[in-house]
């Protein structure tokens, strides 16, 4: 028997880990660095090109003379999740989508991604505009910023994630640049329901915020409590880039449902091509505990009217 090696996808700088979602679809996760603003969960398909032009001369009819920044950023396809670099790691691994139906807790669909900065990020998709794009959380793991980030730190960087049928995550520890011991870590879920936020989603007019446990419905009501602020990147040839366009992103009306558990904020002046951070420290449980994690990040690459960045941000 035959085998041949077809090119699926380009521009693809330090790519760590690749794994299949629940239906089916490509991801892996790619390093900041020269034409990589961030770190970030990519979508990958046929003939896509995801930033770095290394890649490219080996398509047909390559031609270095006309090959601009421009060029590149036009055909870009930017992560469906970009994970910022230091708040959400350094150097994301392989994700793992969780499958155990409810044996690692509430998140049943999501996807956890160890870094070797001994962070596990946790991510969630959505499709608008026909595109998977989501929302980022720290999970596990301290990361110095933002400081609030709950929980210890790992014992080491993490490259490899797997859940196992009991419904236990293992992590792939490396030594490597500095980050720990070579090993196997296990971590299980305890049955505690820990207040946190369970996703962030986009909604016509804002961001629709899920929660683990039902909240106060006092913290939950109030619009001072929710902060969000957005910004973007330099897509260049440089080693990364710093963050741009920076803007707050007021908070003009709020709509707590009736069990708590979720909220609709309505925004002023969405734009596409921006992550979203999103930060809430001073929401309360209904039993008076903070959240764990109160931050998010989410990539909105399109909104739900249709509008879509062009190219890189």
């Amino acid at each position: 028997m035959l085998f041949r090696s077809m090119p699926l996808a380009s521009g693809f700088r330090q790519a760590n880990g690749m794994a299949l979602s629940p239906e089916g679809e490509l991801f892996v996760t790619d390093n900041q660095g020269d034409y990589k603003a961030s770190t970030g969960l990519l979508h990958v398909e046929r003939a896509d090109f995801h930033g770095h032009a290394a890649s490219l001369k080996w398509e047909p009819g390559y031609n270095a003379v006309g090959l601009t920044v421009e060029a590149l950023w036009r055909r870009l396809k930017t992560p469906a999740v970009v994970f910022p670099h230091g708040p959400m790691g350094q150097s994301p691994g392989q994700p793992a989508w969780d499958t155990t139906g409810g044996k690692f807790g509430p998140y049943t669909g999501q996807i956890f991604v160890g870094d070797y900065s001994r962070l596990v990020v946790r991510a969630t998709l959505e499709r608008v505009d026909g595109a998977w794009q989501g929302a980022c959380f720290p999970f596990l793991g301290r990361n110095e910023t933002p400081g609030y980030v709950a929980g210890d730190r790992l014992k080491a960087g993490v490259t490899r994630a797997a859940f196992a049928p009991d419904g236990t995550l293992y992590l792939g520890a490396t030594a490597g640049w500095g980050a720990g011991d070579d090993g196997l870590q296990r971590v299980r879920w305890d049955g505690m329901a820990t207040f946190e936020l369970h996703d962030v989603q986009l909604t016509g007019r804002g961001f629709r915020i899920s929660l683990t446990q039902p909240a106060s419905p006092a913290t939950l009501a109030a619009a001072t409590h929710y902060e969000i602020n957005r910004f973007r990147y330099y897509y260049h040839v440089k080693y990364g880039s710093p963050w741009i366009d920076e803007a707050r992103v007021v908070v003009t009306g709020v709509r707590p449902a009736a069990d708590g558990r979720s909220v609709e904020l309505e925004c002023d002046d969405l734009q596409p091509g921006f992550v979203y951070e999103v930060s809430v420290p001073r929401l309360r449980s209904a039993a008076g505990e903070a959240l764990a994690n109160p931050l998010a990040y989410y990539t909105a690459n399109r909104l739900r009217d249709g509008r879509r960045a062009i190219g890189g941000t």
